[in-house]
């Protein structure tokens, strides 16, 4: 884990299932109400029952195939773009291409138009974390 002079942050991380749940759970906790409201169903309803029970049966697969397909991954966020690097190689999102960002129990999930990435807390020290929030604050993408 590293802050560069030039106002880049570097780290890497291996997720953990636990921390990858909660992730998850943050995005479709935000998401269902907005489907719902769409829909015109309940977010208690049968819809949320049922994607509660295909989370429970699904996830772990998903999980361990995106373990195995990408691995530990390396990170290096600036103010212009997010890096990360893996066994699929690297991957680049400049910032105008974060929708918006979620400050979930294990870190800050930024989201994209088709997916997210997932920061965990633990492997940010205190600077890094401070850095990354004022990145995501310098492109209106307050934290919520």
């Amino acid at each position: 884990m590293e802050q560069n002079g030039n106002g880049s942050i570097e780290f890497d991380v291996a997720y953990h299932y636990g921390e990858y749940r909660s992730f998850v759970q943050s995005a479709i906790d935000r998401k269902l109400p907005e489907l719902a409201a769409q829909t015109g169903k309940s977010v208690n309803g049968p819809m949320h029952r049922c994607t509660m029970a295909l989370l429970a049966v699904v996830l772990p697969v998903v999980f361990l195939y995106k373990v195995l397909r990408v691995g530990r991954c390396r990170f290096r966020i600036d103010a212009n773009e997010i890096r990360r690097i893996s066994k699929n190689g690297e991957a680049v999102v400049p910032w105008n291409q974060i929708r918006a960002v979620y400050d979930c129990k294990s870190g800050l999930l930024l989201m994209k138009e088709n997916g997210g990435l997932p920061i965990p807390d633990r492997v940010l020290s205190t600077g890094q974390r401070r850095q990354l929030r004022a990145f995501v604050d310098l492109h209106g993408l307050a934290a919520r």
